[in-house]
Parts: structure tokens; C-alpha cells; sequence
């Protein structure tokens, strides 16, 4: 099992491996906004406290519209992201 951490809402989630991130916020109620889910509008913009070894790699659609300097900053878009397992520690990325 992994288990995702909404720090913006002080929600902890325990989920599937290899779960959405997008579908687990929206089960648990957080407080991340969702609009296209295609990675083009940023909108679920994320910031990766702790954990990020645990998601996805970063995707070509990321790396697009988000930019270089964004991800090295820690940011990653929560549509484009899966838990493989462990924990992640995630920020609303416009807070």
C-alpha cells in the first residue's frame, strides 16, 4: 500500500500502488483543482515536500508545460502522476 500526503488539507491517504494522484485527491476530499487531467493547463500543479523518488517519472506533457525550472524546483502535475508505493508529501502548488 502507499500513502499519499495532502499537507495543504493535513490529509494522509493510504491507496494502491501505482495509484493516480489525481483520483486519490479527489477521494480524499483535497483540496487540489483538477480541470483538463490532460497536463496542459497546470492547474494540479504540485509541490513534492518528500517522497518524489516514490511517483512517476516525469513525463514529456510535464516537462512541457511545466518547464525545467519548475520541476527542479520540486513541482510535478497531479494528473500526470502515479504513487508507485511508499509515501509522498504533496503541496498545493499555487499555496
Amino acid at each position: 500500500m502507499a500513502k499519499v500526503i495532502f499537507a495543504s488539507d493535513k490529509i494522509t491517504i493510504e491507496t494502491k500502488d501505482d495509484s493516480d494522484v489525481c483520483f486519490v485527491a479527489d477521494k480524499a476530499k483535497a483540496s487540489l483543482p483538477f480541470d483538463c487531467y490532460e497536463g496542459v493547463c497546470e492547474t494540479c500543479r504540485v509541490l513534492v515536500d518528500e517522497g518524489g523518488e516514490n511517483l512517476s517519472e516525469v513525463n514529456e506533457q510535464e516537462k512541457y508545460t511545466l518547464g525545467e525550472e519548475k520541476i527542479a524546483q520540486g513541482f510535478r502535475l497531479g494528473c500526470q502522476i502515479k504513487i508507485k508505493s511508499g509515501y509522498v508529501i504533496l503541496r498545493n502548488g499555487w499555496d
